[in-house]
């Protein structure tokens, strides 16, 4: 591996990676007593790995419906907020909080709750993936390598020592569904690494590094709201529909769209192809069985899923004729004023 694929990684300490290899699985004197605090499935699967190691689990805190059934089909303690597992708790400690998939920032009374630390889940790497919806940061920024983190809350968001850490490659096929996946496949893993960790040699913290740090807030903007600028390479056309797939789940962000003649279409799949037209970025080159392709300032892109501004998917015949997608006919071009939005992407070493 060279010096440079070294310098280009998104993880970034103050002292060496801190798990090289994997540590000895051992149980040990391994059971503890817990809190868990978050409203997506991963918390589930963290909480039935913690249940077969025989951790005691003092309460859940949740307001997700699925989350909330398993803590009861458990018999565990349930709380709708961090003020209710205040009152709950009282003078009783635990040995450790884990926030899975939380997005409430804990006053620091929860995290006094805790007599050795209040571990939090990441779904990026640290520190230069900080904040929210991170795959897609990722992916718009043509990262090929991400990652998951488990480190040490404190009062900053994202920012407290790094206790364990998993890479995942990106690749050219990825979307906003497939890496959160992804990242979901290395929580629930990387969580059986930590409880060894904890385990085996107790907590070893290592510092963020300084300066490496991005953090991307709730007001971090999608570039042109989502819609697609013709005037850009095809690759990084397809970058951007891919970043804002989502699948089947929510999405937390906007649609890739484009507009023709002031139409709103969302673009659900596109790929660069290896063509190239000499027609202007912007204009349907040649409408095929399943799919239209459309010029750029590159290679021409290939649109294979389209659906209407209601997120209702449609047939490429239906869409074709519905929107009147023709060889000829033009996308809207998007200057770079009517493009441009305030705020930034992510804050280089923000206050949050």
């Amino acid at each position: 591996m060279s010096g440079d694929r070294l310098d280009r990684s998104p993880f970034a300490h103050n002292g060496p990676f801190p798990h090289a290899a994997p540590p000895p699985r051992h149980r040990g004197d391994e059971p503890h007593e817990c809190v868990l605090i978050g409203d997506e499935s991963l918390l589930i699967e963290c909480g039935r790995t913690l249940l077969r190691r025989r951790w005691g689990i003092a309460a859940v805190i949740s307001i997700s419906p699925a989350v909330s059934a398993w803590a009861r089909a458990n018999d565990l303690p349930l709380c709708a907020d961090p003020a209710a597992l205040l009152h709950r708790m009282g003078a009783t400690r635990v040995d450790y909080l884990f926030s899975i998939a939380n997005l409430v920032v804990l006053p620091q009374a929860v995290l006094d709750l805790c007599r050795i630390a209040a571990i939090n889940y990441h779904d990026g790497p640290l520190p230069t993936y900080a904040g929210l919806n991170t795959p897609v940061w990722a992916l718009l920024n043509g990262e090929d390598l991400h990652g998951v983190s488990w480190h040490i809350m404190t009062t900053g968001i994202d920012r407290g020592a790094i206790l364990r850490e998993s890479a995942i490659p990106i690749e050219d096929h990825d979307s906003a569904f497939t890496l959160n996946s992804k990242c979901f496949a290395a929580g629930v893993e990387s969580f059986e690494a930590l409880l060894d960790d904890l385990a085996v040699r107790g907590i070893q913290p290592v510092p963020q590094a300084a300066g490496k740090r991005t953090y991307y807030g709730r007001s971090a903007r999608i570039p042109a709201a989502g819609l697609i600028r013709w005037n850009r390479a095809a690759i990084q056309i397809a970058r951007l529909v891919r970043a804002l797939d989502f699948g089947t789940h929510a999405n937390p962000l906007v649609t890739a769209r484009a507009v023709i003649d002031g139409e709103t279409i969302i673009i659900l799949s596109a790929t660069a192809t290896g063509a190239t037209s000499t027609l202007p970025p912007g204009t349907i080159v040649r409408v095929e069985t399943g799919r239209i392709l459309v010029a750029t300032t590159t290679v021409d892109l290939a649109i294979d899923r389209l659906a209407d501004r209601t997120r209702c998917s449609l047939d490429m015949p239906v869409a074709v004729e519905r929107f009147g997608l023709a060889e000829g006919r033009r996308f809207d071009v998007l200057d770079d004023a009517a493009a441009a939005e305030p705020g930034q992407a992510g804050c280089r070493d923000g206050t949050a």
